[in-house]
């Protein structure tokens, strides 16, 4: 049961959606299935926020209502075609940049993933995210002198790695 409406404006408003809400969301599974209910819930919103502006007419408010609910689709479809759009340039860009041999680099890893955990993520936070060491600090919410000495730790512990490898 709903409460009575406040105004004329809410009632015109409640009679839509009684009238045009499940077509509304049917026309919309048919076009989007996977988004329909999002773009029923944004098509009401946007008639709550123009109730006071709603045809009288229940027929033409009703049409009114499809004609949200058709550019809510058009803008996600133009939404959607833009999104493809950059994913394909991004991917284009990424095989474009040459990555480095799958094999290139492995042995650092291989050293760091040896580490123990605490000082490798402070070695790949600093080398492979470029975070500072106060940043890490905040990150992990230590103390600096902390993460200072994790760093220290880290580089001797591989440095004394890479001349055992090497001899």
């Amino acid at each position: 049961m709903r409460r009575p409406p406040k105004d004329l404006a809410e009632a015109r408003y409640l009679d839509l959606v009684d009238e045009a809400a499940l077509d509304v969301l049917r026309y919309l599974q048919r076009r989007m299935p996977t988004e329909a209910a999002d773009l029923l819930n944004d098509a009401l919103l946007v008639a709550w926020q123009k109730r006071a502006q709603l045809p009288v007419d229940v027929t033409d408010a009703r049409m009114w209502l499809f004609g949200v609910a058709r550019n809510l689709l058009r803008n996600g479809v133009r939404t959607e075609t833009r999104r493809s759009r950059l994913n394909e340039t991004l991917r284009a860009e990424l095989t474009a940049t040459a990555a480095p041999p799958a094999d290139d680099g492995a042995a650092i890893r291989d050293l760091i993933a040896r580490l123990p955990p605490e000082i490798a993520e402070v070695i790949t936070l600093v080398h492979w995210d470029g975070f500072s060491l106060a940043d890490i600090a905040r990150l992990q919410d230590v103390p600096s002198a902390t993460v200072r000495g994790r760093y220290r730790r880290g580089k001797e512990l591989l440095l004394s790695a890479t001349h055992a490898a090497s001899s």
